[in-house]
Parts: C-alpha cells; structure tokens; sequence
C-alpha cells in the first residue's frame, strides 16, 4: 500500500511530528509513504520526503495571503509540483493534513485530487477548512460558519488579513470546492471537533475520531533522569508550552496566575519570542521556541504540573507530551483539550478561572507512583503506535472500498 502525506511542516511542531511517526509506522508495516510539504523539517527528519516550494514562494504566499485576506489560493506553481509528484507516486490514498500555512494552493489541490479520483483522508487539525477565515471562532462565540460566513470578527487572527474581509467569498468557495471529492474520509483528533464537522458543509463525509499521538521514546517519565538548566535546578515549578505563544494560547491568563500563586511556586513558559521573555513579571522563566524534544521531556518530566490555559484548541499534544512524562494535567475546557485528561491526571477547570488553576496547583502533588501511573495509561491511550495504526487500518479500509468499487465498475 501507497500513502502520500501532505502537511505545511515535516517532523517538527505537533502536525509535523504527526506525519514522521505515521511514515514510521507504515513503514514498520512494510508500506511505502511520502512525506510532502512545503516549509518546515526537522534536521533528522529522514524517510522518503518531498519539499515542493521555497522559503521565497512561502513568503510570497504569506504577504498575497494577508493583502487578500485569502489564504489557500496561492502557491500555484509550487502546488503543480506537488501534483506532478503525485502523479508519479500513484498512490493508493492521500493523507492531507494542514492546507493553511502559506504553503499549497488548497483549492486547485483538492479539486485536482476530486477529478483524478483519488481517496483521500483529511485529517483536521483545526476549524479552518469549513470557515470562511479563521482557525478557531470559539472566543469570538461565532456560529456563521454553520450557514455563511461574513462580516469576520477574526479577520486579523490566524491566517491574518491586513485589510479586506474575503470571508464570504473564501467560505463560498470551501463549500463548493471541499465537498467535491466523492471517497474522502475526514480524522478529527478529538469528539469535540467531530460535533462541530457535523453541523458544517462536510457533514457529508464519514468523520472517524483518531486521537493524536506521541512518541514514547522521546516523551517518557525517564525524562526526570535528564537534567535541567541549571538554573531550575531545585526549583519547584508549573509549565506552559505553546508554539507560538500567543493570546489564543492563554499568555495573558499566565500573567494573572502569577499573581495569584504563592512566591513558592516559578512558571516556566516555552515558546515566547524575545520580545515577551524581556517584558516577563518576576517568577516567571521565559524560554525560546524549541524543536529539542529531550530538552522538551525534561522540562515536562520535573514540572510539578502542565498547566494549558487555551482559550480554544483541538486536541492538544502539549496535553498528552505532558502526561506521556508522568505529570498531571490542568486545563481549561475548552475545545477538545479536556478529552485527554483522564482520572488521576489532572483536572479542566472552567475557561478564565485562574483562581481556581492556582489552588489546583498549590495542592496538587504527584509522587513517583502517580507519575508512573499516569505515565503508562497515557502510553496505552496515546502513543504513536497506538494512533498510527488506527490510520494503517483506516488507509487498507478505504483502499479496499476503492479496489471492490473499481471491480464494480468494471463489470459494468
């Protein structure tokens, strides 16, 4: 069997790192991948991979993209590559994951996959693909995505447009050219983003709930063994981690439960530009963005605990990375982040409340049995092998319907 994955990065950040471990995976199973994408890689990211466009046609696709305000419609010559590759490649399914991030033109993709006939998975790791613009609408309690979109109140969020507001026509657009494929299967990562594929323009398509997954190897309670920057050494500590780490990502709600936690007590966040590390209150350890996962284990493996105040969100691997090492989890509820905190983990605590996260974290204190026991129940819930052999057996059954389908036809 012959996959071809499609993502905007390779082996780096949550999406990335998703694609490595399925190749591996199917690899393991004697089956053959690509790995396409159109931006970022990790140093050891390996395997059989194919970057189709340049650091300068992203760039090109950003500044079009945010002038426009439509995101998806650029990189043509770039997404032609990626056809001809996949025309050469032949492949029993494609994998799409992330169509945003100024890398492919989403549209011409999707609608040339619709008339080559190919299967495919589409696996959402946002709302972006039945929204007019944004990724998320939850802070805005927007629901226009369910008829029209229009007249964007996220217009200058994530895929930002400087001045006009195509989201009518981008939501148009989606609905006619996204639904065009007739043996597409979409993945969410979490049941709350099912309900909500439900109640949009794909309602259509079957939606299978696969839930992300993390590599063992790298995220492990083991990680207590490694050691930390020295100056954390001895410190006891709560830890945030957003790539990038932004308002949606609850930057402002740490500041606030600084204030509300004892001096006993250091925030460590991961993922702050240079600019936000130097406006840091006192008790708070600012910490560049990361591709080192071991650093990354540590950091989590000797937290006291992870503390994830998104304001919306999908189904977090910061979440599971965390549990994986052994340290309990507080999260607001929202989104699809709650679904990964199981009994024992950690607790969700309604969406503002950081009075309630401070308490939580003064009185939570995992000794080496609930780090152990935490660690090996999300190691069975959440491990690679675990979610990529959901997608092996998701990829044979659509190949399988497409094969008997194909014979049907042919008889005729």
């Amino acid at each position: 069997m012959k996959i071809f994955q499609i993502n905007s990065v390779c082996g780096v950040r949550s999406t990335g790192r998703i694609v490595a471990d399925i190749y591996t995976r199917l690899r393991a199973a004697g089956h053959d991948c690509i790995m396409a994408y159109g931006r970022d890689e990790s140093a050891n990211c390996g395997g059989d991979t194919f970057k189709f466009n340049t650091r300068a046609g992203v760039y090109a696709d950003a500044l079009l993209s945010r002038i426009t305000g439509k995101a998806g419609c650029f990189s043509t010559h770039a997404t032609k590559r990626l056809l001809s590759e996949i025309d050469r490649y032949n492949p029993d399914v494609v994998h799409l994951h992330n169509l945003h991030g100024y890398y492919v033109n989403a549209f011409m993709l999707v609608r040339e996959l619709a008339r080559r006939k190919k299967p495919v998975v589409w696996t959402l790791h946002d709302c972006w693909p039945f929204t007019g613009h944004c990724a998320y609408f939850d802070k805005y309690g927007c629901d226009k995505w369910k008829s029209l979109c229009r007249d964007c109140p996220a217009k200058h969020d994530y895929p930002k447009s400087l001045f006009f507001d195509a989201s009518k026509e981008q939501y148009e657009k989606k609905r006619e050219i996204f639904t065009l494929p007739d043996n597409m299967t979409i993945v969410t990562p979490s049941k709350w983003l099912k309900n909500l594929v439900k109640q949009s323009f794909l309602s259509r398509y079957d939606v299978v709930v696969i839930n992300n997954g993390v590599n063992g190897d790298a995220f492990s309670i083991k990680a207590r063994y490694t050691a930390l920057p020295e100056y954390l050494n001895g410190s006891e500590y709560v830890l945030g981690v957003a790539l990038p780490f932004g308002e949606r990502k609850g930057f402002s709600d740490f500041m606030r439960l600084r204030k509300e936690l004892t001096d006993k007590y250091r925030i460590v966040m991961v993922g702050l530009s240079d600019k936000q590390i130097a406006a840091l209150p006192p008790g708070i350890t600012g910490i560049r963005r990361t591709n080192d996962v071991h650093a990354l284990a540590a950091l989590y493996a000797n937290a006291r605990c992870f503390v994830n105040l998104t304001q919306e969100d999908n189904f977090p691997t910061t979440n599971i990375e965390s549990l994986m090492c052994g340290t309990p989890v507080v999260t607001y509820d929202t989104g699809g982040s709650p679904e990964s905190v199981f009994a024992g983990a950690g607790e969700a605590v309604k969406k503002g409340d950081v009075t309630r996260v401070a308490r939580i974290l003064e009185n939570i204190c995992p000794g080496d049995a609930d780090r152990q026991k935490i660690a090996l129940e999300a190691a069975h819930r959440f491990g690679t092998d675990a979610m990529a052999d959901k997608y092996v057996a998701l990829y044979e059954e659509i190949a399988r319907r497409a094969v008997k389908a194909e014979i049907c036809g042919g008889k005729q």
